[in-house]
């Protein structure tokens, strides 16, 4: 019964949402991937926001990017109905009068793909202008619905398939499987990648040749620990292309802070003023090799609070066993949760704790006593890592941006 509801509820959601998107006509950028769709989707929203207006420009609320949370995003909703029928109610009038409303000139969508058809679920009644794959990886996220990589690949890149010749496809060339997929398209590809033959290339630090020309975007204080958000800001460079937006709308990036979780810098005192990196919101493979890649660079006594990847069950045994030899090389002391680290940790060869499931009480106690100078903590959403700095109360240091009301009309790069 519940199957049937959700089916028919889905039916609507894509018929109401095809004919939203027919009569209000708005740009839309499209984003999926392994790791960094959401860091990518708020860059990118917050300079075209700047540029353009918010008013015009409209994203997924948080990472509501799946089947229902596309909808949610196209009826202009910017919560989280959970299991509350008055917000399903809400949910149900705002797709009805979505008619009626100013309707943003530009969407900014991010598309999670947990399996099969996913994909080809968002093309039936999304037409996107601009498609942005940001990674696959050795271990892509939610590969356990997929029998293999390719698989993975596959069905994300049915975004650049649906892409008009007219638009734009920005594709990492760095990653095998994105460019085996990159004949799909018949859209204008702009690539992006380490290579110095790609429209942008990314030289490391913050540093980009973005279509010949040098230039240079750091996020302060972030790019100071070695977090250039080099991934994210290639894609942003892609779309700036596409926008034909000038240096000085790129730099407005520079007043970009990240949304809790997703790799924030904390500073908290115990025995000594220390920093924090809040990457408590998701643990993909890419994105946690990233963070140890940040961890690897800094000088000074580096621990660890990780939880388990639970997207790649297919690939776990291989993915944890990585990272523990990862942890090995960078860190002084770690503690593991979950039951995938404890089966797959027998070659941790550090000093730690391990722990089946978090004891947040017991572990905000633990690392006070230690002795070091950063700390690092991610792990899967399904473990709620941020209940530990709500423990410990703690600050950020972020970059509050200011926001200036725009007088820019919306213009396009036109594709020959």
């Amino acid at each position: 019964m519940m199957g049937f509801l959700k089916n028919l509820i889905l039916i609507y959601f894509k018929n109401i949402c095809k004919l939203i998107l027919k009569i209000k006509k708005p740009l839309v950028i499209c984003i999926t991937g392994s790791a960094g769709k959401t860091t990518t989707k708020e860059i990118i929203w917050f300079v075209l926001s700047q540029k353009f207006g918010k008013k015009n420009v409209f994203k997924n609320f948080e990472s509501l990017n799946n089947e229902f949370g596309i909808p949610l995003t196209i009826f202009l909703a910017e919560f989280r109905p959970g299991n509350n029928i008055f917000l399903w109610l809400k949910v149900i009038f705002m797709s009805l009068v979505a008619f009626l409303r100013k309707y943003p000139k530009i969407l900014v969508l991010e598309l999670g793909v947990e399996k099969p058809g996913d994909m080809q679920f968002f093309m039936e009644f999304i037409k996107p202008y601009i498609g942005i794959i940001t990674t696959i990886g050795e271990f892509p996220a939610h590969s356990q619905f997929f029998e293999k990589k390719e698989d993975v690949a596959k069905e994300k890149g049915f975004l650049i398939e649906n892409l008009p010749e007219n638009g734009f496809a920005i594709l990492n060339s760095d990653d095998i499987l994105i460019s085996e997929n990159a004949k799909r398209t018949k859209a204008k590809i702009i690539w992006f990648g380490k290579n110095k033959e790609n429209d942008i290339t990314i030289l490391g630090n913050g540093r980009f040749i973005f279509f010949g020309k040098e230039i240079e975007i750091k996020i302060e204080p972030y790019s100071s620990f070695g977090i250039n958000f080099d991934l994210p800001l290639s894609c942003l460079l892609g779309v700036a292309r596409a926008f034909d937006l000038k240096i000085e709308d790129i730099e407005k990036v520079k007043e970009y802070s990240p949304l809790a979780g997703r790799m924030r810098i904390l500073k908290k005192k115990f025995k000594k003023e220390v920093i924090i990196f809040d990457d408590t919101y998701n643990a993909s493979p890419v994105s946690y090799f990233y963070l140890f890649e940040i961890a690897k660079n800094l000088k000074g006594r580096k621990i660890g609070i990780f939880a388990d990847v639970l997207e790649a069950d297919n690939f776990a045994k291989e993915i944890h066993e990585k990272l523990i030899e990862k942890i090995n090389e960078i860190f002084d002391f770690v503690i593991l949760i979950g039951p995938r680290f404890n089966t797959f940790s027998k070659n941790l060869k550090i000093d730690n704790l391990r722990f089946e499931f978090p004891k947040w009480e017991e572990i905000s106690k633990i690392i006070p006593e230690k002795d070091f100078d950063f700390l690092f903590i991610k792990g899967a959403r399904a473990f709620h890592l941020e209940k530990i700095l709500k423990i410990w109360n703690l600050e950020a240091l972020e970059c509050f941006c200011s926001y200036k009301k725009p007088t820019h009309e919306i213009s396009f790069r036109k594709t020959s």
